[in-house]
């Protein structure tokens, strides 16, 4: 089903002239706020897709008609739209637009380490923000094989001979 969702719908994403969005039509209410405000009053109505069962059994009719009248509009257009009718509705981003974006800059979610072989390293640090506990990235993700040794023996309790058996055969580094 792609993005799309079983039991709600619409409930996926669609593409409009600049890129696509994410929508997220859940129960009769806002469905009947939706309808009008996409340009579409006669769908709320519509016993094809009047309940959120009707439309789940008629979605393979539904959603080429919310298709086509995505494509008429950009992004840009559609949200101003959809939210300014609190409507439900997100873009979705390409990665340089993920590290660009405003909430993103704004909770400072990456962070600089300095990598022991490839100096500074940019990476996402932590999502939760306790004020009086905040999260510190203390050392950059591990090198490849740099902590078998104290896994193997400390971990899982291998003595040297069994880690020299496995280091020999290639089975770890």
């Amino acid at each position: 089903m792609g993005t799309a969702y079983a039991v709600v719908v619409p409930y996926q994403t669609f593409h409009t002239k600049t890129r696509d969005l994410a929508l997220a039509i859940a129960g009769e209410k806002l469905w009947r706020k939706f309808c009008p405000t996409i340009g579409m009053p006669e769908l709320a109505d519509d016993p094809l897709y009047k309940t959120t069962t009707d439309r789940m059994n008629n979605r393979g009719t539904l959603i080429p008609k919310l298709q086509a009248v995505f494509a008429t509009k950009s992004y840009e257009e559609w949200e101003k739209l959809l939210l300014a009718n609190d409507i439900p509705v997100g873009a979705i981003n390409d990665i340089g637009q993920v590290v660009e974006h405003p909430q993103v800059q704004a909770r400072k979610a990456f962070i600089e380490t300095d990598h022991p072989t490839v100096g500074k390293v940019r990476g996402v640090g932590s999502p939760v923000r306790l004020s009086k506990t905040p999260a510190v990235v203390k050392s950059p993700a591990p090198t490849h094989g740099q902590h078998t040794r104290e896994v193997l023996r400390d971990v899982l309790k291998f003595d040297e001979a069994q880690i020299a058996a496995l280091t020999q055969k290639g089975v770890v580094k």
